[in-house]
């Protein structure tokens, strides 16, 4: 994947008109050849495309769909000039079409989005910027983030829940290292986050535990991170249960119980640990899991503490005091 690097606008706009021409070639020629296309219309579009008379090609298109004409060659004619009048609704389905239909046009359609949501940027419209940054990095994860990058990441991540799409531009920007001191802890947490929900969980784990010795004094987004690493010792647990590996299952417990974050989670694990105790035939062991419950019971009472003292009470009397 390239760079995020910030590019001047001017500078992108001309390196993406020279890949268009130079690309355009080769695919007009597939098309006149395969796509059923009647004539010369392909080129006849293009040529008013390089002229930038939208309402033409507009025009054209209509004219030749009447026909009975259709293919991709169409589709990105019209979205690219609908998009030249901000009309994405629109556009955005066609450019995707046309890209599923023909890859050779999803570099051409991305860096076609993306110019337009430099041009955004540049002038103050952020959120119709990210906006289409985020179509133009679903169609090309090759395209150039620039600027864009956190915000793009950030609307697939929370607005979308699209976490895979967002993995890569995470893992990016928090191996780079660069932003300020909030911003890269936000990153690096989401890309944790990420690689859990990918299936990545040894790797989720290494970041959040480097999270901790990074950032030791944070108290803002540790919270997720803690609440996170903690679940997911919790959830090893259960599978390490499941396979009849009970101290695996008690040592993950035992690692989720960390330091004095979400109480809640702790006394839940403890009941988990004592449970597995009392399986073991460990009834001391499994006394003063839930003896700790009782203790704490103060900071997070409700079902888990009456569990707990249910379970004491049966211990009582076996004996166990």
């Amino acid at each position: 994947m390239k760079t995020y690097e910030t590019k001047n606008p001017r500078s992108r706009r001309i390196r993406t008109m020279l890949r268009i021409s130079v690309a355009m070639g080769a695919v007009l020629a597939a098309l006149l050849a395969g796509c059923g296309a009647g004539g010369d219309h392909p080129q006849e579009l293009q040529a008013l495309i390089d002229a930038g008379r939208w309402d033409e090609v507009r025009a054209r298109v209509r004219l030749w769909r009447d026909a009975g004409e259709e293919g991709a060659w169409l589709d990105r004619a019209e979205g690219l000039a609908l998009l030249q009048s901000n009309a994405d609704k629109a556009a955005i389905p066609l450019l995707k079409r046309a890209a599923a239909a023909e890859p050779t046009f999803g570099p051409e359609v991305a860096e076609a989005l993306a110019a337009r949501a430099q041009e955004d940027l540049t002038a103050g419209w952020r959120e119709r910027a990210a906006r289409r940054m985020v179509e133009a990095y679903r169609i090309d994860p090759t395209v150039e983030l620039g600027e864009l990058a956190d915000p793009v990441a950030d609307k697939l991540y929370r607005f979308e829940k699209d976490y895979p799409t967002a993995y890569a531009i995470y893992r990016r920007l928090a191996l780079e290292g660069k932003g300020p001191k909030a911003k890269k802890q936000e990153w690096t947490y989401r890309y944790g986050h990420c690689s859990e929900v990918m299936g990545l969980q040894d790797q989720a784990l290494q970041i959040y535990e480097q999270y901790r010795q990074k950032w030791p004094d944070d108290r803002q987004t540790m919270r997720y991170v803690m609440w996170r690493l903690m679940r997911l010792h919790m959830k090893w647990a259960e599978e390490a249960e499941a396979e009849g590996r009970l101290e695996d299952a008690l040592a993950e417990l035992q690692q989720s119980m960390i330091d004095d974050w979400h109480i809640d989670l702790q006394q839940e694990a403890r009941f988990e640990a004592g449970r597995l105790e009392e399986e073991r035939g460990h009834l001391e062991a499994a006394r003063d899991w839930y003896e700790k419950i009782l203790a704490d019971g103060s900071r997070f009472g409700g079902e888990i503490v009456s569990k707990a003292r249910n379970r004491l009470d049966a211990l009582h009397r076996l004996g166990i005091h």
